[in-house]
């Protein structure tokens, strides 16, 4: 009995805080974890939910919305079957969500929270998964990473498709292969791609103001 109840209740302090609560129903994947959020040690949990994707992301838009100032806006990066939100609290504290289809139904998604960004000089500024180097031209904005992969939020100028283009290059120089080109228009383009030991989705998504904003995901492949 004792031991049943120091699991549960080490567990609830190593999870989220207050203001990022897990979806009612939600099943924890494991313990708590730390990966590297903007080159900053960030804790995470993740979780599975029978709610589909879109429920999940409209659920953590409007928390993100509502924790968020105008002047420091949430950032979003929506790709087929999954998305990832990126904030910063009134409380000046970084938190976020990726999401992601489950095989099995449903969505699979993993809260991030963590202190927030620096603006100290010298500091680790955002990569991309696996060490890539981000193409010229294309500006990191925010990444969640571990030592397995992550997901990279881009940002750059021109359209879509001469975007995604740029990304090519440098990931057939890493070893991927491009595995599936998904339908384009002028305003997004999408492809999946693939290496022997990691999968991996790029969108770029026209914005405003002729901005791209790119999104970059690499996971392990599954076997």
């Amino acid at each position: 009995m004792v031991t049943g109840q120091s699991v549960r209740a080490r567990s609830w302090l190593d999870g989220p805080p207050a203001n990022l609560p897990a979806l009612a129903g939600s099943e924890a994947l494991g313990s708590s974890a730390q990966i590297s959020l903007d080159g900053r040690a960030t804790q995470c949990a993740a979780y599975r939910t029978r709610d589909g994707v879109n429920s999940v992301l409209r659920h953590f838009r409007a928390l993100a919305e509502k924790q968020t100032q105008p002047e420091t806006p949430y950032l979003e990066a929506v790709q087929p079957g999954g998305a990832t939100l990126v904030w910063v609290d009134s409380g000046n504290q970084r938190r976020g969500v990726i999401i992601e289809e489950d095989v099995r139904g449903g969505a699979r998604y993993t809260l991030l929270w963590g202190p927030p960004p620096s603006s100290t000089p010298g500091q680790q500024r955002p990569t991309l998964p696996l060490g890539l180097t981000p193409p010229s031209g294309c500006d990191v904005v925010s990444s969640a990473l571990s030592a397995h992969g992550g997901t990279s939020l881009l940002a750059a100028t021109g359209e879509p498709s001469s975007v995604a283009r740029r990304f090519v290059g440098p990931l057939r120089q890493a070893g991927f292969t491009l595995d599936t080109e998904l339908p384009e228009t002028p305003r997004r383009v999408a492809f999946s791609f693939r290496s022997p030991t990691h999968a991996g989705l790029l969108v770029a998504a026209a914005g405003r103001g002729g901005q791209v904003r790119v999104s970059l995901s690499i996971q392990p492949a599954l076997r």
